[in-house]
């Protein structure tokens, strides 16, 4: 817990100019006044409890049983919406759970923004806030009192009900509470009730507005650390999620890829070997119909020995022209078919001549020409 404590005796919430009010700064046992600006250099890098003066919020209690006062929260502005004069999501609301057999919860409510807006002051200002009180709170020990400050006067109740008035109209407003003069303790702002406040706020008698979205600050090393990393942490965290969706996309696309080039490869397969069954492992399959394929007794392949010269006739410079579009091999008649495309079917008949001159019967079956050129089927066969 701090051993400082910020009393800010001006309405600070309601103000443009946060760092003009008036303020009481107690720290260890010694006490300073001045503009709320002047401690700014004092506060840096330190812990320190903030006490707020009753003109900045509403003070009151209400009634719940235990399972109402489990959703305190979303409760408390339809409760207290007909006594508030801002609409309830304009406000903030903090309460503090009652003592053991009570069921009577305090309650203070402030505006919002101005909460939020002096929140961030400190922030920018280095200054670790543990907790915002109400000072009609830390002082209910003395109650009813009226308690004077310069211009202002604290006519204090309860802890639940007091009103801060200019000293001026301090008589009509004691009679619209229904303060008794006589029984009112008639207290001045001294440095016994300064020192007070430390004591209150270390007892945890009293409501902390600083929770939920305004949690209370931390001067720990761990917060500082993470203060000071927080952007590098989420700039880097960005990035690794960027990176993680790319790879992710290009996982993808390699995934299509390769499941595109396994529907190709057995689209060749069944092509090539069309009395087949669908493949299953395709590679296995491809070596077990090339195995099956040697049938001469010299141990070279029916196909292959037909498929070599045939290929090395299409590789030959005097038909880099043509252009094979599917070859077929009839296991049965040891044949190997294919249709080829050429400019000119002088072409296709010298291709048809090279192949004859190593020892192979090769026929001409169906040709067709077009404006491209001429398409023809060719079969190739050993010489008997």
């Amino acid at each position: 817990m701090t051993n400082t404590v910020l009393y800010i005796t001006e309405p600070v919430l309601s103000v443009d100019t946060i760092g003009m009010q008036h303020c009481y700064l107690v720290h260890d046992g010694e006490i300073e006044q001045g503009d709320l600006s002047a401690f700014s250099s004092q506060l840096h890098e330190k812990s320190v409890a903030v006490v707020l003066s009753v003109a900045d919020t509403t003070l009151t209690q209400v009634e719940l049983n235990r399972k109402q006062a489990r959703h305190m929260q979303s409760v408390l502005p339809y409760i207290l919406e007909e006594s508030l004069l801002a609409a309830p999501e304009t406000l903030w609301f903090s309460y503090q759970s009652p003592k053991r057999g009570v069921s009577q919860y305090p309650v203070v409510v402030c505006n919002k923004a101005p909460l939020e807006r002096l929140y961030a002051y400190f922030q920018e200002h280095h200054c670790y806030v543990t907790g915002v009180y109400v000072d009609a709170q830390l002082w209910q020990q003395h109650a009813p009192a009226i308690i004077a400050h310069d211009a202002t006067t604290l006519i204090l109740q309860s802890a639940h009900q007091a009103l801060a008035v200019p000293s001026a109209q301090l008589d009509p407003s004691i009679q619209v509470l229904g303060v008794e003069w006589d029984e009112a303790a008639q207290l001045q702002v001294s440095s016994e009730l300064l020192l007070a406040l430390h004591e209150a706020i270390l007892n945890q008698a009293v409501v902390n507005l600083l929770h939920d979205e305004l949690p209370p600050m931390s001067s720990s090393a761990q917060q500082l650390m993470w203060r000071e990393w927080k952007p590098v942490t989420y700039f880097a965290a960005s990035i690794v999620v960027v990176i993680g969706a790319l790879l992710m996309l290009q996982t993808q696309q390699y995934q299509g890829a390769a499941k595109q080039a396994q529907q190709e490869a057995v689209a060749l397969y069944q092509e090539l070997f069309p009395q087949a069954s669908r493949p299953q492992l395709l590679q296995r399959e491809f070596e077990n119909q090339l195995r099956r394929l040697q049938g001469t007794s010299s141990g070279s392949s029916a196909f292959l020995s037909l498929m070599t010269p045939v290929a090395k006739q299409l590789s030959h410079q005097d038909f880099n022209r043509l252009q094979p579009l599917r070859f077929q091999f009839d296991e049965r008649e040891a044949s190997l078919s294919f249709d080829i495309t050429a400019p000119e079917f002088a072409q296709i008949e010298k291709l048809r001549s090279q192949l004859q001159s190593q020892g192979m019967e090769v026929s001409i079956g169906n040709s067709r020409s077009a404006d491209t050129g001429v398409t023809a089927r060719l079969k190739v066969e050993q010489a008997s």
